[in-house]
């Protein structure tokens, strides 16, 4: 089965452009279905992977033959979330066809290999990236490493800090 990945910042830009972004990663999920893609892996980090799991499942509905992997890199990764998100977290996870947790504990590293194993298990890339110098910029640094073809969207929109 083809699969694409997600890879982007966990701080999303607000207002009118965070529909601008919504729209574009829509578009870039139904281009990656035409495209014959039919599993999508995302990363389960607050901000853009949320939203990219969010909208897969709510695609379901019109392309029952997709399906949401969701690669969380340790076990206890949302530990740290706020209270609404740890649960939006956990509703996603649910949700999800394949949850795969990579490691028992957080180790120095672990975000890394969770990046790594998405790109290689995928045919293509989605990626919102505004800062090279993130771990987005580092899985589409080893997406284009790979040779996987790598779809930006956002380009243009800044996350609001």
């Amino acid at each position: 089965m083809k699969s694409c990945c997600f890879t982007g910042h966990r701080l999303l830009p607000r207002d009118q452009a965070y529909y601008q972004l919504r729209e574009e990663t829509r578009d870039a999920i139904l281009r990656a279905i035409k495209l014959g893609c039919k599993r999508f892996i995302a990363g389960g980090a607050a901000g853009y992977d949320m939203m990219c799991e969010r909208m897969v499942l709510g695609l379901k509905q019109e392309y029952p033959d997709i399906t949401l992997s969701v690669y969380v890199p340790f076990e206890g990764q949302a530990d740290g979330f706020g209270i609404k998100v740890k649960e939006l977290y956990h509703n996603l996870l649910n949700a999800a066809d394949e949850v795969r947790v990579l490691a028992p504990h957080f180790y120095k590293g672990c975000l890394h290999e969770r990046n790594r194993r998405m790109v290689e298990d995928s045919a293509m890339v989605i990626a919102y990236m505004t800062d090279t110098r993130s771990g987005t910029g580092y899985t589409v640094e080893y997406a284009k490493k790979l040779n996987k073809p790598i779809y930006f969207v956002g380009r243009y929109l800044k996350p609001t800090y």
